[in-house]
């Protein structure tokens, strides 16, 4: 092999390496009456849902818990007002 060719391997290498470390997967972690909540959603959910609480004083048990109850709440919700026609 040449000198380009090992360069060329090892950039690959590194640029494969970044883009994994980087990545972020998404799956579904529950669903809801076929709703989906992925990885991503329950995660950005949890940082805004846990700073608000904690903004106004309230003390969390269970963050993961309190955060996934919240998240089915509003799919319930928001269901439930599809299907009365309320928008």
């Amino acid at each position: 092999m040449n000198s380009n060719s090992k360069k060329l391997i090892a950039i690959f290498i590194i640029i494969f390496s970044i883009i994994l470390i980087s990545a972020e997967a998404d799956y579904i972690i529950l669903t809801v009456n076929d709703q989906a909540i992925t990885y991503l959603q329950f995660v950005k959910t949890y940082n805004l849902y846990i700073s608000q609480l904690k903004q106004q004083g309230v003390a969390v048990s269970d963050p993961v818990k309190e955060t996934i109850d919240y998240m089915i709440q509003d799919i319930l919700i928001t269901q439930d007002a599809e299907e009365k026609g309320i928008k």
